[in-house]
This record gives C-alpha cells, structure tokens and sequence, in this order.
C-alpha cells in the first residue's frame, strides 16, 4: 500500500471544505463528538469502495456536488459526485458514469481494500480471528494464492506435456515396427533395375529383328518365315517375362510410396516431440523459478502463515514438495 499524503474533502457530509496532510508515521486525528472524524474515514472508504451510490454522501445546503481527492507517493485520485453522476479521475485519465463499480486504475493505485479499514466498536484486528482465518489475511497480503496457483498450473502442464510425449514416443515405436516389414525394399529395387535393363534389352533385340526382316531376300522367304515363327515364339516368352517383370515394378511402386508417407508422418512425430520436450524444458524451469520464489517468501516471513510456527529448513523443504 503506498504512503498516502493528503486527503481533501469538499462538501462531504459535515465537511465543507477540509484538507488532511498525513505524517510519515501515524497521524491522529481528535475532536469532539460530531465534529467530522468518522466522516474522514467514510470519505476514504467513499473513493475507495464507492459506497454508498447515490447523493446522500452530500452536504446539506451545499450547492453543486460533492468531492473527495486522496494523494499519495504514487499519483492522485478524486472521486465528484453531482446531479451528472459519479465520475472518478486517476491522476490525468477521467472515468464518467462508473455506476456501481470502481475503475481497476483506482485499485491499482491506492491497492486499499477491507483489510485496511476499521471502524469503531469492531474487535482488534486479527486478534479474535482463528488461525485459518489469519493465515488467509496474510497469504491474500503477500498474494502467496497466486503463486501457489501458477505452481499448480505449472505441474499440471508438465504432467500434460509428459503423457504427450509418452503418447508420441509409443506412436513412434508403432511406426517404426511396421517400417520393418519393408526391410526387403533393397532387394526390389534391384528387381527393378533388372525389368529396366531386361526391358532395353528387349527393344534392342526388337530392333535388331526388324533390320533383319529388311535385308532377307525373296530367295529365303521360307527359312526367313521359319525363323520368324522361331523368333516371334522367343519374342513371346520374353514379352511374357516382361508382364510379369511389370507387375512386380507396379507393386514395388506402390511399397514405395507408402514407405515414403510412412517416412514423412515419422518425420511430423519427431517435430511434435522436439517442440514438447522443448515445452516440458520451459515448464520444468518455470516450475522450478516458482519453487525458489515460494521458498524465498517463506523464509521472509520467518514463521508458518498457517500455524504460525518459525520455519525451519526443514519445514520449508517439506512446503516445497506439497506444492511441486
């Protein structure tokens, strides 16, 4: 909570026009009964709370509305009630009908709520409270709430991250066993080369068939016709070793290209697994930055916000396993 300098009430209440500079340490304020006292403080809590809505806060008799500015070590805020509405204004920046609620600027600035007000009659502060109830004041005091909450956020994400990354690793290992059924894939690609090869062979002796038919005279039609019978019966068997060559290439082909959409989807689960170890390494040092934290909180305060016990080294190990 920053220091505060000066409070300056106008026609607030019993208040005409009162301005109360603080002291650095405590500032009392005296009088009689029904001199204004109390109306200071339900100034404070007006600005800070607004409450009570409406125009009853206003001085009687008074012309125009009423205001309240509070100034401290780190800006100004002022609070006008009129017949416009309620309107704030946070050093330069002006808040017009606010109605119920109360800028989050104000809260920033002032950081004053419940804990920092007591009214008359009302029992010591803290003093009557239960244990739970002290340890609760203390821990939304030092926001101890939110760092225990970015640290169980933090384990719950690594937690995450893990069983993803158990799950990726098992989806790995699944795909590499079904890569070993392609470990014969060398051995078609040399069938392949050999149906290419048998296949230019083939075309050459085509060829080599065709001249042939071109220079055999009329004089040796007979032998030439009996050796085309021989040749085309050689041609056969070959043509018929090449649909047979060409079906198996067809289905090399296709063992090709699932091996290569097997490859790829192995490559996409080792980038996923990078880019969640890298997550699980973040997590890890996020989580541990809290741990250091949370144990420098607890060895500034001395004693157990809960039980009020003095904190030993022990005792501060033991809190850091609850919330690791």
């Amino acid at each position: 909570m920053p220091r505060l300098n000066c409070l300056e009430v106008l026609n607030f209440q019993s208040h005409r026009g009162t301005a109360v500079k603080f002291a650095p340490g405590i500032t009392a304020i005296v009088g009689s009964s029904d001199s204004g006292k109390t109306a200071l403080v339900r100034a404070l809590k007006w600005v800070v709370f607004n409450r009570p809505l409406g125009k009853s806060i206003i001085r009687q008799n008074s012309k125009g509305g009423c205001s309240v500015c509070i100034t401290c070590e780190n800006g100004e805020v002022s609070k006008l009630r009129d017949s416009g509405g309620t309107a704030y204004r946070v050093d330069k920046l002006k808040f017009e009908k606010v109605g119920a609620n109360v800028p989050h600027q104000v809260n920033d600035l002032l950081n004053l709520g419940e804990i920092n007000f007591q009214s008359q009659l009302e029992p010591h502060f803290l003093v009557l409270k239960s244990g739970g109830q002290i340890a609760n004041y203390i821990s939304s005091v030092l926001k101890l709430d939110i760092l225990d909450t970015a640290v169980s956020l933090s384990s719950r994400h690594i937690k995450e991250a893990e069983r993803k990354r158990t799950e990726l690793t098992a989806t790995k290992q699944e795909l590499e066993d079904k890569l070993t059924a392609y470990k014969t894939l060398d051995q078609v690609e040399k069938k392949v080369e050999a149906y290419f090869k048998m296949d230019a062979e083939a075309t050459a002796v085509e060829q080599r068939v065709a001249d042939l038919y071109n220079i055999i005279g009329p004089i040796e039609q007979v032998e030439s016709e009996l050796e085309e019978y021989e040749q085309l019966n050689r041609l056969e068997a070959i043509a018929q070793g090449i649909d047979v060559m060409v079906k198996e290439a067809e289905s090399c082909t296709s063992s090709l290209s699932l091996l290569c959409a097997t490859v790829q989807q192995i490559e996409k689960i080792e980038n996923a697994l990078q880019e969640e170890e890298s997550h699980v390494l973040l997590y890890r040092a996020e989580l541990k930055e809290c741990q250091q934290e949370y144990e420098q909180e607890l060895r500034d305060m001395g004693n157990c916000p809960w039980c009020g016990q003095e904190l030993t080294d022990e005792a501060i190990e033991w809190k850091k396993q609850l919330v690791a």
